[in-house]
């Protein structure tokens, strides 16, 4: 896969690659791979959360329906 990014973002990229001493590639990869499984990671935290949210709220309506 290849993607473009601006020249701005490829003289960064050049600049943290010399720092480092990893390629751009590996730059890319490994930026990309924070990003994505931070994501994963939040996205996953969010459906427990609403999960959670959803039982609590199934049994409260039934305390609510049997204190009637």
């Amino acid at each position: 896969m290849q993607i473009e990014i601006s020249n701005q973002s490829k003289e960064k990229l050049k600049k943290i690659s010399e720092a480092t001493g990893f390629t751009a590639k590996d730059v890319l990869d490994r930026a990309l791979m924070f990003f994505y499984l931070s994501t994963v990671k939040d996205e996953i935290e969010l459906k427990e959360e609403l999960t959670a949210w959803d039982k609590a709220s199934d049994e409260d309506f039934e305390n609510f329906e049997r204190n009637l």
